[in-house]
């Protein structure tokens, strides 16, 4: 017997009906209808790109936030059939009509676009000096001590 015999035993059935039994079942279906799509989820993962697809969309504050499944690349990969790695969490936004991208990871976060978008100074200067500079200079100064 095939998955499709029950749908054909149905269609049979309904063939037989009157036009007051037809009217019927088209009220209970389209009750039954009504119900299963609340059931669904909202939104259904959709492929973004051939190496991602999005599970989850949010909207907040001017950031949009994707769950994604995504594809690494890498040769010999078990996701090189299907986009199977994560789900990750990403970040989307705009400045200056060019678009932004942050990985968030596994957990929901949301970002602060401002920090994202200023250059990032402190007023402590970070400059360091490469070793072998240090070791001269410190060498430098001893031998002129002694």
């Amino acid at each position: 017997m095939s998955h499709c015999q029950p749908i054909e035993d149905l269609r049979s059935a309904i063939l037989k009906l009157n036009l007051e039994q037809a009217q019927l079942l088209h009220c209970d279906l389209e009750t039954l209808i009504e119900q299963l799509q609340a059931l669904k989820p909202q939104h259904q993962p959709t492929v973004v790109k051939a190496h991602r697809v999005v599970q989850e969309v949010r909207h907040i504050e001017g950031v949009t936030y994707q769950l994604e499944r995504v594809k690494c690349g890498k040769e010999g990969c078990k996701c090189t059939d299907a986009p199977i790695h994560g789900p990750y969490w990403y970040a989307y936004w705009r400045v200056n009509d060019r678009q932004k991208t942050r990985y968030i990871g596994k957990r929901f976060k949301t970002v602060n676009i401002l920090e994202r978008t200023k250059p990032q100074f402190s007023s402590v200067s970070t400059y360091r000096l490469p070793l072998k500079v240090v070791k001269q200079a410190t060498e430098e100064l001893v031998s002129t001590l002694c």
